[in-house]
């Protein structure tokens, strides 16, 4: 467990070469109140904008380039970007709880979220 608040609990796992959502049951113990049970919970993998191994090692993205999502990934946009010349969204795309902003000259959607 990486975080927790008072709704939200943030884990680390390892990778999910799948890119889908996992179903699985959850157990919660809250300190000095009992136990909360969920027998469908769905978890996804989330990869954060700012992270350096979501673009493969590399520095996020920098003013004006042209920023691809895939189909079957989804970025937590965890950081205002500087302004991007293309974005393309095949996967999804989520703000954080953050006041984020988002700027491009295009943004296109193709059967992905925003």
């Amino acid at each position: 467990v990486q975080s927790t608040s008072r709704n939200a609990i943030t884990c680390i796992s390892g990778s999910n070469f799948e890119n889908r959502p996992i179903d699985s049951e959850i157990v919660v113990k809250f300190e000095n109140r009992g136990y909360s049970f969920s027998h469908q919970a769905q978890f996804l993998y989330i990869d954060r904008w700012s992270n350096f191994e979501t673009w493969g090692g590399i520095r996020p993205p920098v003013e004006g380039e042209t920023v691809s999502i895939p189909t079957g990934f989804s970025i937590l946009l965890d950081v205002t970007p500087p302004k991007l010349g293309l974005l393309v969204i095949e996967g999804t795309l989520i703000f954080d709880d953050n006041d984020i902003e988002l700027h491009c000259d295009y943004i296109m959607i193709r059967n992905g979220h925003l």
